[in-house]
């Protein structure tokens, strides 16, 4: 059987990656093992970024998904 996961809206891995208070309301999301990350949401880190809307480490983000092995970025083509 397979292991359940959970596709990660970008907003929730911001609030995962800065340790966020409004994590509390969303007990449910240690009932899954595994959080899928879309690479849209890596864009759109990027463009916030760009924009001036937040601060933060693109490469150290990318760095700290790799080594955890609770995420998993999304790699599934279009084709």
């Amino acid at each position: 059987m397979a292991t359940a996961s959970v596709l990660i809206d970008t907003h929730i891995l911001l609030w995962i990656l800065v340790k966020s208070r409004k994590l509390k309301a969303l007990k449910w999301l240690n009932d899954f093992p595994f959080w899928t990350i879309s690479p849209v949401s890596i864009l759109e880190i990027r463009f916030l970024q760009e924009v001036g809307k937040v601060k933060v480490d693109l490469p150290g983000i990318l760095e700290k998904l790799k080594q955890d092995e609770r995420f998993h970025l999304d790699n599934t083509g279009l084709e």
